[in-house]
């Protein structure tokens, strides 16, 4: 991938200025980025020429100007790395506010918003048919993952239509395993397969997992949709075109808004 062709390629001649990129960047009120000019078709494109010639195998999916002068953000892989053209250098950090607030992950967060409704939503696995969308990128082994399912499961919020993708597990047997037997159970036993996902205190005997053909494919294709989104963390979530990451119980809660007094329950 190209990702380590930049860290380890010999065929690439990559600069890295990293280390001083967050110190000098405080400098730099977060109020600034909204006062920074569109690229121009023009610079776009010349921009765009000058990174290919230099980084060959580069590839993003984005580029935008950044609040620092002669200096462009690139989206690739669900981060940021800024490029400064004139140097042909690429810069790899954060960028923060003088109050502490990350510019790059505002906008990291930003971008993923954007691509909410390219969400392919028939990979996922639903749980409830409510009028409120709650899209969640989790990992089976991640803490505050099983955490956020926990509290989704006590507060049984039938208002809400939950979409669930799973990170890729390359490399987890029992994480996949568990994985599998919700993704291949018939969609009314899935809730009850769900809470098995998050409990790793019961390994699964590998010689009998289940692994259906539709399991794996969804398993894939849930990949496929972190990837194209950008995730980077779990739990991830896209409520209302919004995006937030990491599990906070009241964050999630005023989201969500108050329940309505009566919601019906069909679907779930």
């Amino acid at each position: 991938m190209w990702w380590n062709e930049l860290k380890h390629g010999a065929a690439i001649a990559l600069l890295i200025a990293a280390a001083n990129l967050t110190a000098v960047s405080r400098l730099y009120a977060a109020e600034a980025a909204a006062d920074v000019p569109a690229l121009t078709a023009e610079e776009r494109e010349a921009v765009q020429a000058k990174l290919s010639a230099t980084f060959a195998n580069f590839q993003f999916d984005k580029m935008e100007p950044s609040p620092v002068p002669g200096v462009v953000e690139i989206y690739a892989g669900g981060r940021i790395i800024y490029y400064a053209p004139k140097q042909e250098i690429l810069l790899m950090g954060e960028m923060y506010s003088a109050n502490g607030v990350s510019l790059t992950q505002q906008r990291v967060a930003a971008f993923a918003g954007e691509r909410a409704e390219s969400v392919d939503r028939s990979v996922a696995l639903v749980l409830g048919n409510g009028p409120k969308e709650v899209i969640e990128f989790v990992d089976p082994d991640c803490g505050h993952c099983r955490a956020a399912h926990k509290w989704f499961s006590t507060e049984k919020r039938a208002d809400i239509r939950h979409l669930i993708y799973f990170m890729p597990l390359k490399g987890r047997a029992q994480a996949e395993a568990r994985v599998l037997e919700a993704l291949c159970a018939r969609q009314e036993d899935r809730e009850a397969a769900l809470s098995k996902v998050f409990n790793p205190t019961a390994p699964i005997d590998l010689t009998k997992a289940v692994r259906c053909r539709e399991g794996l494919d969804l398993l894939a294709a849930q990949a496929k949709v972190a990837q194209a989104i950008g995730v980077y963390a779990t739990p991830f979530y896209i409520i209302d075109g919004k995006v937030t990451a990491g599990f906070n119980a009241q964050t999630l809660a005023e989201q969500l808004g108050e329940r309505p007094a009566t919601v019906s329950q069909a679907g779930r």
